[in-house]
């Protein structure tokens, strides 16, 4: 049968600290910390209020930052590598004290396919 699958983003649990070992899980609870993470937190709730009032066949995914081949060149990888090439220091943000978690697009798209062939309707997996 048909399902609608939601593609979220692990923002909405809120930021990875560089000191905690702790990992998001899909039983962690939503902490989103920008108006971004926030409007994908309210549509993961929007897809589950589907699914439990009209029976909407529905699975989402969380899943971290995309990199890979196409990417636009003002993204972030892609940026510091240009830098890179072109001699310029690549950018440090912050303190370097930011943790961010990234996914090739292919690993990305693989797993969203096993979602939809073999993941169980109302289920929400994490992607990393």
């Amino acid at each position: 049968g048909v399902r609608y699958h939601h593609v979220s983003t692990d923002e909405v649990y809120g930021d990875l600290a560089l000191d905690d070992p702790a990992k998001f899980t899909e039983e962690t609870p939503y902490h989103p910390s920008s108006p971004y993470s926030s409007t994908k937190a309210s549509s993961d709730m929007l897809v589950r209020a589907w699914t439990r009032t009209y029976g909407l066949r529905t699975t989402i995914s969380n899943c971290s930052n995309n990199y890979g081949p196409y990417q636009h060149v003002e993204k972030f990888i892609p940026r510091q590598i240009t830098n890179i090439v072109d001699g310029v220091r690549p950018k440090l943000y912050g303190r370097g004290e930011n943790v961010r978690d990234w996914i090739h697009t292919e690993d990305h798209s693989s797993a969203v396919w096993d979602i939809l062939t073999k993941g169980r309707t109302g289920e929400t997996y994490l992607i990393g």
